[in-house]
């Protein structure tokens, strides 16, 4: 790394002339340039995460306790594992997930799942795959489409992950199908939102967002 004393600025590739006056310039000692950002992270975050990470712990043991103890139509350890594992994966893919579409793709099945185990740890009612299931698909797709409508620069990166969420509505079919569910009309409203928001976006989307998608797919 190099310095030049007339314009105080820095090279970090270590040019020997400065890039804004052209005046020579001169190394600094004990510092190098990395390719790669130094990530620094505080004692103090340090400390929440392992806090955190001990009170799960607890929290999780003392529910398998509760059902060991006690007798109950409801497995509580099931629920709060679940939702310890979904927490935990939300906050370690905070940073990463800067593409909202993927977030709530990711999200969706994250929920869903998370429901499922509670609703078998409750009994197993059914109101997971009866009526929660159809209509988050429908709202990760009506969320999808209020981004397309704000923020259009985007339409490629969303229309990928509508189109998923958009596959996901039209499968979710054979769960009626198979008899899983006996619960009919959300998966048929599910299955004809689907199609319609899959052939409205296809009708908007651009040929070059077309072969993007085709790339993507392999097809």
């Amino acid at each position: 790394m190099t310095y030049c004393k007339r314009c105080g600025v820095r090279l970090c590739d270590g040019g020997e002339s400065c890039v804004l006056c052209g005046s020579r310039t001169q190394p600094v000692p004990g510092e190098a340039f990395s390719d790669y950002p130094v990530l620094r992270y505080s004692n103090r975050m340090r400390s929440l995460i392992r806090l955190l990470a001990l009170l799960s712990v607890v929290i999780v043991s003392l529910s398998l306790y509760i059902d060991y103890r006690f007798d109950s139509d409801t497995i509580w350890s099931f629920i709060v594992l679940g939702a310890t594992i979904y927490g935990w994966t939300a906050f370690s893919t905070r940073k990463s997930l800067r593409n909202y579409g993927l977030m709530i793709f990711i999200q969706l099945i994250a929920i869903s799942l998370l429901g499922y185990v509670i609703d078998i740890s409750t009994g197993n009612h059914g109101w997971m795959l009866n009526y929660c299931l159809p209509f988050m698909i429908i709202a990760a797709q009506g969320i999808i489409v209020s981004m397309l409508i704000v923020r259009p620069m985007l339409f490629r990166d969303f229309l990928l992950y509508e189109w998923l969420i958009g596959i996901m509505g039209i499968l979710s079919i054979l769960l009626m199908v198979f008899d899983i569910t006996r619960v009919r009309w959300p998966y048929i409203t599910v299955c004809i939102y689907s199609v319609l928001l899959l052939v409205g976006t296809s009708l908007l989307a651009d040929r070059k967002t077309k072969n993007e998608l085709v790339k993507r797919f392999h097809i």
